[in-house]
């Protein structure tokens, strides 16, 4: 925020320290999915770091991380409010969605509500809704389509097939097109070892907002890959905060284990 008069007071694609936007953007998600890991007392300060954060985050103009930090605070939200809810299906449920969302959005690209969908983007988050990802998800899935259960290798990007210089902008994809279903499934099971370990101590505040957080990085990789290939320096931030419900759950164990030793 500093630095945002230095830029001329940027109102759009504000990067501050980082190489772009969406880098900004996912750090700022990153930072909130710490922030509310922890009680709040909500006083001045802390509502002061929200503001700013928010509209750190509308100047940075990132659509994918606005999206995970809603979803974020919404699920956390019902987590903490509302113990009769199917917590355990959250994340297949989440999964689901995301996996469907290319089409989705494809299918909508195809539709008569493509043109209304494209201006209320660009009238309300400065940005057209179908910038070119129906082109690339479209084709990625052709490919994906030849090579399904092995991919075309780790090393492999969206830019070997298409020659337009462009990311995949979808986690998903990408780890199907280098890994196949086989990696990819492997990839999913290791996310629903960590969202199971959170479940085990879902009483604690830290383990509800880490698997709240979770969630929102299952949306925002629909449109970026950040997790494991693409600004890894972010990607680094996101299994931290998950390494922070784990580690909770592990205290909470060894804790239990050591006031039993102590009784006996």
């Amino acid at each position: 925020m500093l630095l945002w008069p230095l830029s001329g007071f940027k109102i759009n694609y504000y990067n501050a320290l980082f190489t772009r936007g969406n880098a900004l953007g996912g750090a700022i998600f990153c930072y909130f999915g710490i922030f509310f890991s922890f009680k709040r007392k909500f006083d001045l300060s802390d509502k002061l770091i929200i503001v700013i954060g928010f509209i750190l985050l509308y100047f940075a103009n990132s659509r994918s991380s606005m999206i995970a930090l809603i979803v974020f605070l919404i699920i956390r939200f019902f987590l903490i409010n509302f113990k009769k809810i199917p917590y355990k299906n959250i994340f297949m449920i989440a999964l689901l969605v995301c996996l469907a969302v290319p089409i989705v959005y494809m299918i909508l690209y195809n539709s008569s509500m493509r043109e209304v969908l494209d201006n209320f983007s660009w009238i309300y988050l400065r940005k057209r809704f179908f910038s070119g990802r129906q082109y690339i998800w479209g084709a990625l899935l052709n490919y994906i389509s030849q090579k399904p259960f092995m991919g075309y290798g780790l090393g492999v990007t969206a830019d070997d097939f298409l020659s337009l210089g462009w990311s995949s902008h979808n986690w998903y994809l990408q780890t199907l097109l280098q890994i196949g279903i086989m990696g990819f499934c492997l990839l999913v099971e290791v996310l629903k070892i960590i969202w199971n370990d959170l479940y085990k101590y879902k009483d604690s505040i830290v383990c509800k907002s880490v698997s709240a957080f979770l969630i929102g990085v299952l949306l925002w990789q629909c449109f970026e890959v950040t997790i494991t290939q693409n600004n890894i320096s972010i990607g680094i931030l996101v299994w931290f905060i998950f390494g922070l419900g784990v580690n909770k759950n592990l205290l909470t164990q060894n804790n239990k284990h050591f006031m039993g030793d102590y009784h006996e």
